[in-house]
């Protein structure tokens, strides 16, 4: 008996403390989301430019999912262009070296055409296959709002505001069913 009544005055100020706060990563932050719709009704080629969603998402989760399949986009290392990459160790490739000329003016030029279209290619199918399985849906957008929502200098700025997206009211826009 005296240990029980121990163990609950022991117990006593657990119960009286606040809950932690909530991680820095965990709280929305205030983020101007901007409207999706299309002024004028047209909006880009639904496989090229769109948006994820997910309905009943916390800010929290779609941050972290997010977050994790960004992080399978390999920045600036992206194959750019048809090339043989020799095997270092048993588990990865060796570094790519960028454009070095080999290909003469012509080749450059060529690469300068491509080298946009590519990265947007390249990074738009690594999404898809991290988030449609898990649950999210895409929603079509114009070119110029895909650009402003998916490039600029601060990931995480980028990773917050695709987040208030993913997290927030179903977009407006017609959804990629595709």
């Amino acid at each position: 008996m005296k240990f029980c009544i121990g163990a609950a005055l022991a117990a006593a100020p657990v119960y009286s403390q606040e809950p932690p706060p909530a991680d820095p990563d965990e709280r929305q932050p205030q983020i101007e989301v901007p409207d999706l719709v299309a002024a004028d009704g047209k909006y880009g080629n639904e496989l090229k430019f769109f948006v994820f969603h997910k309905v009943g998402t916390s800010f929290a989760d779609a941050r972290r999912e997010i977050a994790e399949c960004s992080s399978h986009l390999a920045r600036g290392k992206q194959l750019k262009m048809p090339a043989f990459l020799a095997w270092e160790d048993s588990d990865r490739t060796a570094e790519q070296v960028e454009f070095n000329g080999s290909y003469g003016l012509v080749g450059l030029a060529f690469y300068s055409i491509l080298e946009g279209p590519l990265d947007r290619s390249i990074r738009q199918q690594v999404m898809m296959r991290c988030m449609l399985p898990r649950g999210f849906d895409r929603y079509s957008v114009t070119e110029p709002m895909w650009k402003q929502i998916h490039e600029g200098d601060n990931p995480s700025e980028l990773i917050n505001l695709q987040a208030a997206i993913a997290s927030g009211p179903v977009p407006s826009t017609p959804k990629v069913t595709s």
